[in-house]
């Protein structure tokens, strides 16, 4: 299952060329288009200087595997310097990784560039979303999401 999760990240990376690699930017000056730009759409109802958009997760669920994705995504400004700077998102994702079905929650970060969220299927019919402060585990959050959407 991690292969194929893998290589579905890196279907999104490639398709959207604009994954980390050395030199790649999400500037302003140049809005990722596809689903990094749906990511960024998104972000920006909340925070419209966002302008750097990554997938740190993507993973579908065992009893379905690749009809939808879950999708964990991080928005930043170019120089954060407020909670609101950092934020993540919780997508879900159609099959063909090329649109947002829906987006179930948008994050501002617990502490500035000092925050991890992670994301798994806590069983067949529930995702599970979870951050923490990396340095001491402080401004923790869980949140249960009902899957499939």
């Amino acid at each position: 299952m991690k292969i194929v999760i893998s290589i579905a990240v890196l279907a999104v990376c490639v398709g959207l060329a604009a994954c980390a690699r050395p030199g790649a930017t999400n500037a302003a000056k140049t809005p990722p288009t596809g689903l990094l730009g749906q990511f960024q759409n998104a972000f920006a109802k909340s925070n419209p200087r966002i302008s750097h958009v990554h997938v740190l997760n993507l993973i579908s669920d065992a009893g379905r595997p690749g009809h939808e994705y879950a999708a964990l995504v991080t928005g930043l400004t170019s120089t954060p310097v407020d909670l609101s700077d950092e934020m993540f998102g919780v997508f879900v994702v159609d099959s063909t990784l090329t649109r947002v079905q829906r987006v179930l929650e948008i994050i501002p970060s617990g502490r500035l560039l000092d925050y991890a969220v992670v994301m798994k299927f806590s069983g067949p019919d529930t995702l599970v979303v979870r951050g923490f402060g990396m340095m001491d585990q402080g401004a923790s959050f869980r949140h249960a999401f009902h899957w499939p959407q």
